[in-house]
């Protein structure tokens, strides 16, 4: 299965533009706490199972054994082995890692390969003064037009989502996610600006 963060009318898939119509029609789910409470209860269970997770460390190449990974090399030198190697990568970088794996196909890398690039989604989170901004049940689309939403003359998306935090108590939000459609390389200025 794969989800493509895709806005062109003429190739978006059915099942997404029918994801897209129904979180119009009916809003979209939140988690008490945001989405950190998903990544929070991923890292306890985790470590839980006395895994460890690894951030800001880039793979620069890995170890196989009997075609599947065994351990990664990060960009200074260290080497972490695993059982299970979880990447949160983009494919095609993915693949530029695992250029000599027997354990890819050569089908499969030219599929990667050949696919279009898609729009992804650059989210901002903002954590709010207490008491400032009332919560808002529901997200609110902005749109610079109507048809910005599906067709547009450059490549650029005109539009944002805005997303409240649900409170845990009372009646004020406590984050706001802005929600931006976007190639990677619009944001390329800004990387290693946040640490």
């Amino acid at each position: 299965a794969s989800m493509r963060m895709d806005t062109d009318f003429n190739t978006i898939p059915l099942y997404v533009f029918g994801q897209i119509h129904n979180s119009f029609i009916q809003s979209i789910w939140r988690l008490k706490g945001g989405g950190e409470t998903i990544v929070n209860r991923l890292i306890e269970d985790i470590n839980m199972l006395g895994g460890e997770v690894v951030t800001s460390a880039r793979v620069t190449r890995v170890k196989e054994d009997f075609g599947r990974i065994a351990s990664v090399i990060t960009e200074d030198g260290r080497e972490y082995e695993a059982d299970i190697v979880i990447s949160d990568i983009h494919p095609v970088a993915l693949l530029d890692i695992l250029k000599g794996s027997e354990s890819i196909s050569k089908l499969f890398r030219q599929r990667i390969y050949r696919l279009k690039e898609s729009h992804g989604a650059f989210t901002v989170s903002i954590k709010l003064k207490p008491d400032t901004i009332p919560y808002v049940k529901h997200s609110i689309h902005i749109h610079k037009s109507f048809s910005s939403v599906w067709h547009r003359d450059n490549d650029r998306i005109e539009s944002m989502m805005l997303s409240f935090g649900v409170p845990e108590d009372g009646n004020y939000a406590t984050t706001l996610d802005l929600i931006i459609p976007s190639r990677c390389e619009e944001w390329e200025d800004y990387g290693g600006t946040v640490g």
